[in-house]
């Protein structure tokens, strides 16, 4: 029988493993779930290997990971991850803090709100979605003028999933903005909150 260290690391080998079909994935999701299970044990060499290689195709996988541990402590490494600027793992990284939550998660996003990167800008969007309601508005309303259209697309979902537009506001946004597609998603949310 495998110790719990070697049973850690089998499943750090599964969970960041590619693979596309039904009984590879939800192998995959069973090796996730074990290492989730054992956070104290597990999380140490996942912080580990992100930390080393966080432009790997495998890293937004394992953030994945630590983000639905839930701890606390993992902020710090996140909040760096997602000032990398690699659009994967930032991503990874931003949708991990909001899962966490708290106090160093949302101090992390925020700082990612004013980032010089687009690429963070979205990551950390895409946190405070998942941060939810408690994230607040003021800081995402902002962003909704933002020179990057991408960021500006991110902006309105974030918005829109946190309550933080009216009809009206989501009705001009659909009305103005620069760009089809943020003009569309504007338009859509529009006719789903009237």
């Amino acid at each position: 029988m495998n110790t719990l260290p070697e049973q850690i690391e089998s499943c750090i080998q599964l969970a960041a493993r590619s693979t596309g079909d039904a009984a590879g994935l939800r192998e995959r999701e069973r090796a996730a779930q074990f290492l989730i299970n054992h956070p104290a044990e597990a999380y140490p060499p996942l912080a580990r290997l992100v930390a080393e290689k966080p432009a790997a195709w495998e890293t937004p996988r394992l953030l994945d990971i630590i983000g639905r541990m839930g701890l606390a402590e993992s902020a710090p490494l996140l909040a760096e991850m997602l000032t990398q600027a690699i659009p994967d793992t930032s991503r990874a990284a931003g949708r991990a803090l909001g899962a966490i939550g708290g106090a160093n998660a949302q101090a992390a996003l925020l700082a990612g709100l004013t980032a010089e990167s687009s690429e963070v800008r979205i990551a950390a969007l895409e946190g405070a979605r998942i941060f939810g309601g408690d994230f607040g508005c003021a800081s995402i309303t902002p962003m909704l003028t933002d020179a990057d259209a991408n960021v500006r697309y991110y902006a309105v979902s974030t918005a829109v999933s946190l309550g933080c537009l009216s009809p009206d506001q989501l009705a001009q946004i659909a009305r103005e903005d620069s760009d089809a597609y943020v003009r569309l998603l504007a338009e859509k949310a529009a006719q789903d909150s009237a």
